[in-house]
């Protein structure tokens, strides 16, 4: 039997809203809360959406209890297998990936800022910050692949359902025309900024640093 799993009420939190908008970081580890209809016979209240060292994961509602004299925390209800708590996540996610790029449809102008990296080993070769009104999205990177450079969205890491380890966008365009649109606007400000320091380059003088007589 397949799990249905319908996302309502998603709401992100005051701090997250303020962090996004000031493109600060969220002194919080709340990103959004939500209900979810499950299997359409169970509504579960007060879901939230974390920050966590691996990336976003999902807290279920719970309760304080003890435990050998100690304080504990217990979820009062919980998805038993990884497979449904990675579709929880998913739809969840995209709840969150949603909400960040509703604006970028209406076309509103976007402004872009690329930190170029030189001299690395690796195939990152930048790093955007995206803004689009009070909306900003960061750690948008330009990477160097086989077919040339290529915008690579914020992810996070989850499992399959033969438990290996993949990695799925946080935050992405609604669709194709979004999808080009950024990709385009990353890219050529990469490129300017490339030429731009390269010029810097070639601007300073050979004797600098030197002592002449």
């Amino acid at each position: 039997m397949s799990t249905t799993i319908e996302v309502k009420n998603f709401r992100l939190t005051k701090e997250e809203q303020q962090a996004i908008q000031s493109g600060e970081t969220n002194g919080t580890s709340v990103m959004a809360q939500c209900d979810v209809n499950y299997n359409n016979c169970i509504t579960i209240k007060g879901i939230r959406l974390m920050k966590g060292e691996k990336g976003p994961f999902i807290s279920m509602p719970r309760y304080k209890t003890k435990e050998d004299g100690k304080e504990v925390w217990k979820d009062i209800v919980y998805l038993s297998t990884e497979e449904e708590r990675n579709v929880l996540l998913e739809e969840i996610a995209e709840k969150y990936r949603s909400a960040a790029f509703d604006r970028l449809e209406s076309g509103n102008d976007v402004n872009v800022r690329v930190t170029v990296l030189n001299g690395r080993e690796d195939n990152l070769r930048g790093l955007a910050t995206v803004t689009v009104e009070g909306l900003v999205i960061r750690n948008i990177k330009v990477m160097d692949g086989e077919n040339g450079l290529f915008v690579s969205m914020p992810q996070y890491r989850t499992t399959d359902e033969g438990g290996r380890e993949q990695w799925k966008s946080l935050v992405y365009p609604h669709n194709k025309n979004m999808y080009e649109r950024l990709t385009r606007q990353v890219l050529e400000e990469y490129n300017r900024s490339s030429k731009e320091r390269e010029q810097q380059g070639k601007d300073i003088p050979k004797n600098r640093g030197k002592t002449t007589r």
